[in-house]
């Protein structure tokens, strides 16, 4: 009972600390956000920070992990509603996105120098006692895969081809595209660029 009341309590203290980075990365833009800020912010002291996240860095991938879990969530709805398999697909890719267009300098964090997620999982990797990393893959895999399989027995894809692979095809092609924008300056919505990549590949590479 403890146990479940501490962990509730971190994951309180957690959220509290997120809430206030994402206010002052807004306000104040990322760049210009300290820890000692965001601590401040979120009533804490700068060792419960650190308690609870490595480093900024770490704050911006659970404050992305939080948008990936939302789309997630509603693209699991749609389907349950009976909306197209494609379209669920297509919706996930566009909500993230549009976390991406609405964040932009956190958007640069992410993608800029390559997907943060795994500099961050090297890092935590390499140093001893480091402070536990935020979730940075979700059930995405897993969620994809089933809409695949959906989209398989409905005749939207081809049934031959390995459900993973196929899944595995779509997050390269939305991580991809989310690089090239972010690198190309960020012109345009990355959504737009995640689908029309999606439906060439659907459609095709072959003239």
């Amino acid at each position: 009972m403890a146990i479940g009341k501490r962990s509730q309590k971190r994951e309180e203290t957690r959220q509290e600390i997120l809430s206030a980075a994402a206010k002052l990365f807004s306000e104040k833009g990322y760049a210009e956000s300290s820890v000692e800020d965001i601590a401040a912010a979120a009533e804490v002291v700068k060792g419960t920070f650190y308690y609870n996240f490595s480093s900024k860095e770490d704050v911006v991938l659970a404050l992305r992990h939080q948008s990936v879990q939302k789309a997630i969530s509603e693209a699991e709805e749609l389907s349950a509603r009976g909306v197209s398999p494609l379209k669920c697909i297509e919706h996930y890719l566009v909500a993230i996105s549009r976390w991406s267009e609405e964040n932009p300098e956190l958007a640069s964090v992410l993608f800029s120098n390559g997907p943060l997620y795994v500099t961050a999982r090297s890092a935590r990797d390499g140093k001893a006692g480091a402070p536990p990393v935020a979730p940075q893959t979700p059930p995405l895999p897993i969620v994809l895969k089933n809409l695949v399989c959906k989209a398989q027995a409905l005749g939207e894809l081809r049934p031959d081809l390995e459900p993973g692979f196929v899944a595995a095809l779509i997050a390269f092609i939305s991580m991809h595209s989310h690089m090239t924008w972010a690198a190309e300056g960020m012109h345009g919505s990355p959504g737009h660029h995640v689908v029309n990549n999606l439906r060439a590949v659907l459609a095709g590479l072959a003239g």
